[in-house]
């Protein structure tokens, strides 16, 4: 299935388009199996429904991430924000996006994820640029 129809054009989001493809499949188009989403940046995306589990999955672009070393200028900006919730210790590498201007931050396996009170706007919010 390719729609085009809608004439909106919206930032990328991962979280977004699956809501979306959700939409599309239960009230729109139950019978399709894939949904193909075009983005200006990223290319197409495509949306692909397990028939018998009726699952989602998307296959969401890859950004190629580099390891911020010792010196990295973003690196003291980035522990500083993350170790607000974490432990130093438990931060184990810090990755970085040029292409999203966004970084990944690989936790040690003894954090509790659920249990942590992490707040968003501190983690996006200091200039890592």
């Amino acid at each position: 299935m390719c729609a085009d129809s809608l004439r909106l054009s919206l930032p990328y989001s991962g979280h977004g388009t699956l809501a979306t493809a959700h939409v599309l499949f239960t009230h729109y188009h139950p019978k399709a199996e894939s949904i193909r989403f075009e983005t200006k940046k990223r290319g197409f995306l495509i949306a692909t429904k397990d028939v018998e589990t009726g699952s989602i999955s998307l296959d969401l672009p890859r950004s190629s991430l580099v390891t911020l070393g010792e010196g990295h200028r973003r690196l003291p900006k980035i522990k500083d924000a993350v170790e607000r919730f974490v432990k130093k210790e438990d931060i184990l590498r810090v990755d970085w996006s040029d292409e999203l201007s966004a970084y990944c931050v690989e936790l040690s396996a003894d954090v509790d994820l659920p249990s942590l009170d992490v707040n968003i706007p501190v983690l996006v919010s200091p200039p890592f640029r």
